[in-house]
């Protein structure tokens, strides 16, 4: 699935304040990464890894 806005469980994540700048993202199973580029595009340090989509990624979280 492809998305130009952010899943529901990250538009609510960032609404509650659990995801806000300075916090650090890992989404195991990000499918096309479209919620990694919204944060990233909010400034958020975000990763992740997808067995069909991404599957040469870093299993780990993003460092700064």
């Amino acid at each position: 699935m492809a998305r130009n806005l952010a899943s529901r469980p990250v538009a609510i994540a960032l609404s509650d304040g659990v995801i806000r700048p300075g916090t650090t993202v890992f989404d195991y199973g990000c499918g096309r990464g479209g919620d990694l580029r919204h944060l990233r595009h909010l400034g958020i340090e975000a990763g992740g890894w997808d067995p069909v989509f991404a599957p040469d990624e870093s299993r780990a979280r993003p460092t700064s």
